[in-house]
Order: C-alpha cells, then sequence, then structure tokens
C-alpha cells in the first residue's frame, strides 16, 4: 500500500463477492471480507445486457425516477443505495481505515452518502476501472482526499 501512499489497512479488505473484486481482495490480504451488500446494483432483466438492446421507452421511464424506478426488475436506486449504505453503517463507522475492492456504483453511491449529496448527481461522476477512491473522516466530517487516484 506504501506505493499507492494509502493509510496501512486496520480494519482490513472488504470486496464484493464479484470475482473481479473477490479475487483481488484475496491478493491484497488472505483474510479479506466479502460481502454481498458491496455488489453492483442489479439491474434485473437488463443485467448484462448492451444499453441499445433495452428498449428505449424503459430506459426513459427509468431515467424519469433513477431513484425508485426499477422497469428492469432489479433494484432501485433507492435499494440499492440503502444496501451499500446499511454495509458502511455496519462496517466502517467508529473503525479505522477500511479497504474496499468495488465496482464503480457502489462507490458513487457512498460518496453521496457521505458528501451529502443526491445520489443521482454522485451517479454522474465518473470513475475509471482501477481508479482509487479515499474518503478521510476529519473531526466527524467526511471528506474526499481522492477520486480516480
Amino acid at each position: 500500500m506504501k506505493a499507492l501512499n494509502v493509510p496501512a489497512c486496520v480494519d482490513g479488505w472488504h470486496a464484493s463477492p464479484l470475482v473481479r473484486c473477490a479475487s483481488l481482495a484475496r491478493v491484497l490480504s488472505a483474510d479479506a471480507h466479502i460481502d454481498a451488500r458491496l455488489s453492483e446494483m442489479h439491474f434485473g432483466a437488463w443485467e448484462g445486457r448492451a444499453w441499445d438492446s433495452i428498449d428505449r421507452g424503459l430506459i426513459d421511464a427509468w431515467a424519469g425516477d433513477i431513484e425508485h424506478a426499477r422497469p428492469h426488475g432489479g433494484e432501485s436506486l433507492a435499494q440499492f443505495a440503502q444496501r451499500v449504505v446499511a454495509w458502511f453503517e455496519a462496517k466502517c463507522v467508529g473503525r479505522g481505515a477500511v479497504h474496499v475492492v468495488a465496482h464503480a456504483g457502489v462507490m458513487r453511491v457512498l460518496a453521496a452518502h457521505l458528501l451529502g449529496i443526491s445520489y443521482e448527481s454522485a451517479l454522474q461522476w465518473s470513475i475509471d476501472f482501477g481508479g482509487i477512491v479515499w474518503f478521510r473522516c476529519v473531526r466527524g466530517e467526511w471528506v474526499l482526499v481522492r477520486w480516480n487516484a
């Protein structure tokens, strides 16, 4: 972690159970904590499909109420955020450094929660594949130290 200039890991590595995250976390720590709450948003019938293969009317319906609509049958943004924030509250509040290997949606939802902005706004933030996001709690307030480092 020295090469990345991030704090020493006090409370372990946490990861989504999806292979691309869990396998990296296990390389970084033999006792990585794998947690389904760190999975990307579930898109139901749209899972794994290209956007242009989905009926435009369904996409528009979803975009019209991105927080609560679920025309795909999977999770709404609100449900997804509730799952991710529940993980954060259970595993991170009051603990030392926690490292997470997860998906862009998870990091965007955490950013919105920690910074007090709308989930919809944070969905627009770009995260590179392999990008590092770092938050720090300073005097009880969360600050964004790095985004896409």
